[in-house]
């Protein structure tokens, strides 16, 4: 068995997927959140008032040969990447036109903060790995964004 580390650099607030690609490597992804306001700001200060949020990725691919994890700046071509913690896949947007190529959606992964406070919003999202921008999936006021208990997860599509 060997065992390959992770590059020299970790973000304090990450949460961490593995998921197999089309080809079948595997890819470890990185989720980079961090603690705001409602409004959308941090000054520095912890309060109960703060919510998370997520603010990108970086995505790994295993190269067992060289024993190293390879930062990828793209996902496989026709793709788009889900992550959840129900279950994290890769599919091919040719089969799903409604999906966005190169995209990575996301779903809340901080189901222990709705314990408390169930009417706050989830952070739930589509990050563009092109341009480094992460979207919600619904506008950040929306009624739904508090509705949702317990927290959201993927159904898999079977495309026909």
């Amino acid at each position: 068995m060997t065992f390959v580390g992770p590059p020299n650099y970790v973000y304090t607030r990450q949460r961490f997927y593995l998921v197999e690609s089309l080809d079948g490597d595997l890819l470890q992804i990185w989720r980079d959140e961090s603690w705001v306001t409602p409004d959308g700001d941090y000054d520095g200060e912890l309060s109960s008032g703060l919510i998370h949020e997520t603010q990108g990725f970086t995505v790994f691919r295993l190269d067992p040969k060289g024993r190293a994890m390879v930062r990828l700046e793209r996902l496989e071509e026709g793709t788009a990447l889900f992550l959840g913690d129900n279950r994290s896949m890769l599919l091919k947007t040719r089969e799903l036109p409604e999906l966005k190529e190169n995209c990575i959606y996301f779903t809340d992964g901080e189901s222990e903060q709705y314990i408390s406070h169930r009417r706050m919003r989830r952070d739930v999202g589509v990050f563009d790995m092109k341009d480094g921008v992460v979207q919600p999936l619904y506008p950040r006021d929306s009624p739904i964004n508090r509705l949702t208990w317990p927290p959201p997860v993927w159904l898999t599509p079977h495309p026909s």
